[in-house]
């Protein structure tokens, strides 16, 4: 967190707020951004920070525990051992078979492959994506190197 800019932080901030409008402290953050300026918002640190943490949790959650360890140790030179079930809250996608997604994976869109899983399988042309998924997933794997993507993905 501390690696965030002043600019990042209430960017972070209302991108997760409206991402998830129920989130409990939803109103309560909306009025404070609502009468605030963003460059004074570095004094409310207290304010943001549970905010931040759940809100770097979520963006993170799609990377394996060993790829988080190494980004930790990047950023502060120091080792860290990253544990959890990394499947736990995720679904795998359709086309790449990375746990990437969410539920409901209805119509969400992978942020590895970037397919949107419309409910299409096999070689059922979809229209969202343009493409078989069959082709789709090709075309993804050879434009990708699966073992650099397994080191940093769940999979």
């Amino acid at each position: 967190m501390s690696q965030l800019s002043s600019e990042q932080k209430p960017s972070l901030v209302v991108d997760y707020w409206c991402s998830f409008e129920d989130f409990s402290i939803g109103h309560e953050l909306k009025s404070f951004l609502a009468n605030h300026e963003a460059e004074n918002l570095s004094e409310y640190t207290d304010f943001f920070r549970p905010i931040v943490l759940i809100g770097l949790a979520d963006q993170y959650q799609i990377f394996n525990n060993k790829y988080l360890a190494a980004e930790l140790k990047r950023h502060t030179q120091n080792e860290f051992q990253v544990t959890g079930n990394e499947k736990q809250a995720l679904s795998s996608c359709s086309c790449c078979s990375f746990y990437s997604l969410s539920p409901p994976v209805d119509y969400a869109v992978c942020p590895i492959c970037q397919w949107e899983n419309d409910g299409t399988s096999g070689e059922q042309y979809s229209a969202i994506n343009r493409s078989t998924l069959s082709r789709y997933r090709e075309n993804f794997l050879e434009n990708h190197s699966k073992s650099a993507l397994q080191a940093k993905y769940i999979f």
